[in-house]
């Protein structure tokens, strides 16, 4: 992907030449700002602009690094890089404003007046499981993430998760080093492991609705009191009370699960943590429990079948059944993301149905009709009773693909990082309308 090379004067301009900085890293005095540019879509767009050090090696080879790296990365997790600015010894990344702010406002007991949103149980997951998939690409290109904290995952308009080597949080040194994982604390060791281990503390800050840089009730959030309570069946005494509420609607079993690969995630030894990968999949098996409940539950009662990657309704396929007759009926697909995603509809019985087109790419938030026909039936089945059924995959897949290049392989290399989709359509015959019939005159 071919990012914008932004001059300097256009920079100064959108800063009010440097002034309004809202972060700033301590350890390595890069400095963050807001601002607007016009990107090369012709509009203008809010940004973020880190500006490194002029005279700092570590930011040179910092800048350097990730000029080269972030144009090679495309996920929908991770934070979009738009530009850059090399010009009079500037060093400049541009990246995408997230317009919610940092998950950290969210799940602080010291939430400002602006983002005194209280976080549904379900989208807590949604969240979780975002930065996961992203975490997950990220490991699968053989990079990781050095400064993961919940001040550094940013929620869009959308609340799509996303995150970066960026902070505008001013979460402080204290609340860093409670991420540190063992092997980094002793040995200065970071590997994908290391992001485990920072995503579990992430995973239990959401859980608790505190931050482990901040003192609630006189008790500091940490992995030793979280597996402490955890192994004494205690946890309960420091989840999120607004997680408690008769509305929230979180089940037991959801939570025991959540918070037991949390924990898994804080092994001491980090060759026993399970992979993100595994910790994907843990969330993605939550999302389908709590997915029957809260807003999807209203669409899947009109008859759409939910996912995270497509909307599709009917989730029945009703074929109003006749002798000697093709039938067609129509199934719409919505996709939900701001992802190109690839579907492919998978028959059981070929010679009986077949779908026109069997397989494409949705744009994002586009809808796409799908015609669903049944040949020719010269015998009506007994009772109008059907167990046929049609699966329909999706995956998310990068804007280059074509709808040609769509293979089996992409639906089914599930333990990618590659978010990958299935859902079950039932068949199920019914009278034909008897409307268009015309009764016959009697004799």
């Amino acid at each position: 992907m071919k990012m914008q090379k932004f001059e300097l004067k256009v920079i100064q301009e959108a800063t009010n030449n440097f002034e309004l900085c809202i972060a700033n890293d301590i350890h390595y005095d890069e400095r963050i700002y807001e601002g607007e540019l016009i990107t090369t879509f012709g509009i203008p767009t809010r940004v973020l602009i880190k500006r490194y050090p002029e005279k700092s090696r570590r930011g040179y080879d910092h800048y350097s690094k990730f000029v080269d790296v972030l144009q090679k990365l495309h996920h929908p997790n991770y934070i979009s890089f738009l530009g850059y600015c090399h010009e009079k010894r500037e060093q400049i990344i541009v990246w995408e404003y997230p317009e919610r702010g940092t998950l950290d406002q969210y799940i602080s007991r010291r939430r400002s007046s602006n983002t005194t949103t209280s976080l549904t149980w379900l989208r807590r997951l949604e969240i979780c499981a975002g930065v996961g998939r992203g975490l997950s690409y990220l490991h699968s290109q053989n990079l990781g993430e050095d400064s993961l904290k919940s001040a550094s995952i940013f929620l869009d308009d959308k609340w799509v998760a996303k995150f970066g080597d960026i902070d505008i949080s001013t979460q402080g040194s204290t609340g860093d080093s409670a991420y540190n994982s063992p092997e980094r604390i002793r040995h200065g060791v970071h590997t994908s492991k290391t992001n485990v281990y920072c995503f579990g503390i992430i995973l239990f800050e959401v859980l608790c609705g505190r931050l482990c840089s901040e003192e609630v009730d006189g008790v500091m959030l940490s992995a030793a009191l979280i597996k402490d309570l955890y192994e004494k069946k205690k946890l309960d005494e420091i989840v999120d009370p607004a997680l408690l509420r008769e509305d929230q609607k979180v089940s037991s079993y959801s939570v025991d699960k959540y918070s037991s690969i949390a924990y898994q995630c804080l092994t001491d030894d980090y060759k026993m943590r399970p992979s993100m990968v595994d910790v994907v999949k843990e969330l993605d098996e939550i999302l389908s429990i709590e997915g029957s409940g809260d807003d999807h539950i209203q669409e899947n009662s009109k008859g759409a079948c939910m996912g995270r990657l497509l909307s599709i309704e009917p989730h029945e396929l009703q074929f109003p059944f006749e002798l000697m007759k093709e039938i067609s009926i129509s199934l719409l697909l919505k996709n939900k993301t701001d992802s190109h995603v690839a579907f492919k509809v998978k028959i059981t019985k070929p010679n009986k149905y077949f779908v026109d087109p069997p397989t494409g790419v949705l744009l994002p938030y586009t809808t796409r009709d799908v015609t669903c026909t049944m040949r020719t039936q010269k015998e009506a089945p007994q009772d109008m009773e059907c167990s046929d059924k049609f699966l329909l995959q999706s995956a998310v897949v990068s804007p280059e693909l074509l709808p040609k290049d769509i293979n089996r392989e992409l639906f089914e290399n599930k333990e990618s990082s590659n978010q990958v989709e299935e859902c079950l359509l039932n068949i199920q015959y019914v009278s034909p309308n008897p409307i268009n019939e015309r009764p016959r005159d009697p004799q």
